[in-house]
C-alpha cells in the first residue's frame, strides 16, 4: 500500500510562499545560499589541485581550457533554460489575453441578443450558456497545460441551481479531455455535501487540492460521484476553487471550477493564487449575465416579472 507523503486534500488560501518549498526553495533561500557559498568555499581551498604534490600536477593550460569549457557549457544551458521560460511566459499571457477576448466576444454575443428579446431569458437557445462556460473552459485549459507543463490537465464548471427548493451544484461544462459521455451520469451535489459543504466551511475562500480522492472521502472530505467511478482513470489530482460573485440576489458561491490532471504530482501551493484567479475571472463573467438576466424585466398591464 501506498503510505501517503502529504494529506489527501489540502486548503491555501495564499501562494506566495510557495519559492520556499522544495529542494529548489531551500537554495534560493538565505540559509540555502549561505549554506551553498560555505560549501563552494570549502570545497576550493580543500581541493588537492591547489598543492603542488608529486602525484597531481596541474597543467595550467589545461585547467584554463577545462575552466572556459564548463564555463561555456553551464553558459548555453542558462540560455537555454531561459529561452524556454521566456516563450512559455509569452504563451501563457497569450492564453490570458485570449481568455479576457473570449469572455468579452461571447459575452457582448449573449447580451446583443437578450436585449432582442422582450420577454424571457429563456427564449435564447437553450444551451447559450453551456456553450460560453465550455468556451472560458477550453481557455483555461490551455493555460494551466503551459502553467503546470502536464498535457493532461482538464477543466470542468458546477454551477448553483434550485432543485426540489434546495441548493445543488450541476456541471455546466467541462472540456473535451473528458468523456463525453460523462454529461448522460452526470450528478448534482447538494450544498450540504462534497465538495460545496467543504468549501463553505472556509467561507468560500481559497483552494482545496486533492492529492488523493479515496482517502479524502474516508475523511468526509469529498462525495463519490458515479463518473468518479466510472472515469476513475481521468480525473487524479484536482485543484477546486469556489466562484463567487453576484448570484442575482446576493454575494454568494455561484459556481465551482474544477482543475484536474490524470497525474499526481501536478498541482502545488504554487498554483493557488492562479486557480484562484482563474476561479475570479469566470465568476464575474457568468455574474455579469446571470445579473442581466435577473435585471431584465418586462412590463404587462397587470405587473412587472422579473426574467431569471
Amino acid at each position: 500500500m501506498r503510505k501517503a507523503l502529504q494529506p489527501p486534500v489540502e486548503h491555501i488560501t495564499d501562494g506566495r510562499e510557495a519559492w520556499k518549498l522544495g529542494f529548489t526553495g531551500f537554495f534560493v533561500r538565505s540559509r540555502g545560499i549561505v549554506s551553498s557559498l560555505v560549501f563552494i568555499f570549502l570545497t576550493a581551498t580543500g581541493a588537492p589541485w591547489w598543492f603542488t604534490t608529486q602525484l597531481i600536477q596541474i597543467d595550467l593550460i589545461y585547467s584554463i581550457v577545462y575552466f572556459l569549457f564548463i564555463l561555456g557549457f553551464s553558459t548555453g544551458l542558462g540560455f537555454l533554460y531561459l529561452r524556454d521560460r521566456s516563450i512559455r511566459s509569452l504563451q501563457i499571457k497569450y492564453y490570458l489575453h485570449r481568455l479576457a477576448h473570449s469572455i468579452r466576444d461571447e459575452q457582448t454575443k449573449i447580451i446583443d441578443k437578450l436585449n432582442h428579446h422582450d420577454n424571457k431569458f429563456e427564449r435564447l437557445p437553450k444551451n447559450e450558456l453551456e456553450l460560453y462556460l465550455k468556451e472560458i473552459c477550453e481557455n483555461l485549459k490551455q493555460y494551466f497545460i503551459l502553467l503546470t507543463n502536464d498535457r493532461h490537465i482538464d477543466v470542468a464548471i458546477r454551477l448553483a441551481v434550485l432543485k426540489d427548493k434546495n441548493i445543488v451544484y450541476k456541471t455546466y461544462a467541462r472540456t473535451k479531455g473528458l468523456n463525453p459521455n460523462r454529461e448522460k451520469t452526470s450528478e448534482v451535489i447538494s450544498i450540504n455535501e462534497g465538495v460545496p459543504k467543504i468549501l463553505r466551511n472556509y467561507d468560500a475562500q481559497g483552494v482545496l487540492i486533492y492529492h488523493d480522492f479515496i482517502e479524502a472521502e474516508k475523511l468526509g472530505l469529498y462525495k463519490t460521484t458515479k463518473n468518479d467511478r466510472k472515469y476513475p482513470s481521468e480525473v487524479v489530482t484536482a485543484m477546486i476553487a469556489p466562484m463567487n460573485a453576484w448570484g442575482g440576489k446576493k454575494q454568494d458561491m455561484i459556481g465551482i471550477l474544477f482543475i484536474t490532471s490524470k497525474n499526481r504530482k501536478t498541482f502545488s501551493i504554487k498554483h493557488v493564487d492562479s486557480v484562484a484567479f482563474a476561479a475570479d475571472v469566470a465568476a464575474n463573467a457568468i455574474s455579469n449575465i446571470i445579473c442581466l438576466g435577473f435585471r431584465k424585466e418586462t412590463v404587462n398591464q397587470n405587473n412587472i416579472k422579473k426574467i431569471s
